[in-house]
This record gives C-alpha cells, sequence and structure tokens, in this order.
C-alpha cells in the first residue's frame, strides 16, 4: 500500500521538462552576417530559395504549375543596416513593378532562422528562412 501511494504521489507530482529557451538572436551588422542559401515555403506550396552573397540577393520563387521566377537585387554601395538599400537589376516576379529601390531588413537572425522583411514602394513581405543545408 505504501508503495502504491509513494508512486501516487511522484507521479502526480513530476513535472514535463521546462522548454527549451528560444534561440539567441544575432545582431546583424554587415551583409556578410547573412551570407548563405537560404529556403521557406508557404500555404500554396510556392517554395522560396534566397541566395544572399557579398554584394548580391538571388531569390527564386518557384510556383509550382505556373513556373519559377527570380529576383535579382544588389545592395546600393554603403547600404547599412537596419534596412539595407538595394537596386534590382532583374525581377520576373513583380511585372507591375515601379522603378526605385528596394529595401531589405532582417528583424530576426538565429544563425539557423532568417526573418526577411522585403519593402517595395508600400508593398512589405516578411517571410522567415530556414538556412539551406548543402
Amino acid at each position: 500500500m505504501r508503495a502504491l501511494v509513494t508512486a501516487s504521489l511522484l507521479v502526480a507530482c513530476s513535472h514535463p521538462p521546462p522548454p527549451a529557451p528560444p534561440a539567441a538572436q544575432v545582431p546583424v551588422a554587415t551583409w556578410e552576417d547573412v551570407a548563405g542559401t537560404w529556403t521557406a515555403f508557404d500555404d500554396l506550396d510556392f517554395s522560396y530559395t534566397l541566395q544572399l552573397a557579398p554584394g548580391d540577393l538571388l531569390l527564386a520563387v518557384n510556383r509550382g504549375k505556373l513556373g519559377t521566377c527570380n529576383l535579382h537585387a544588389k545592395p546600393i554601395l554603403g547600404a547599412k543596416p537596419p534596412k539595407f538599400e538595394l537596386e534590382v537589376v532583374v525581377d520576373e516576379c513583380h511585372r507591375d513593378r515601379a522603378a526605385g529601390p528596394l529595401f531589405v531588413a532582417f528583424p530576426s537572425f538565429t544563425g539557423k532562422q532568417l526573418s526577411v522583411e522585403l519593402t517595395d514602394g508600400a508593398d512589405v513581405t516578411t517571410r522567415t528562412y530556414a538556412r539551406s543545408v548543402q
């Protein structure tokens, strides 16, 4: 009987382990801090591959049956955080895009995940990417 009561108390008083702490945020001081290949997916089954290299941004959007479109932009010399100003070289994803700069910010970066905010005029798009293993 004692063993049953003791076992009952141990089961009733046990707690699940605490959740793991969130990954530490890393500040983005330069474009090179986030260089690499990043991937994301959305509810429409589109896949996004973002390649960030020193002086280069290439976003490939696989839209399934609609095909793939590309956005290629280069940071303007001297662009600094928190918002980098880019010059668009090619934009196949937005046919009606007005001329002008594209701004990119990285509101969250952990080393494994990267939140990217693209601002094109009044259009703001935010997407979270995972570092691609290649």
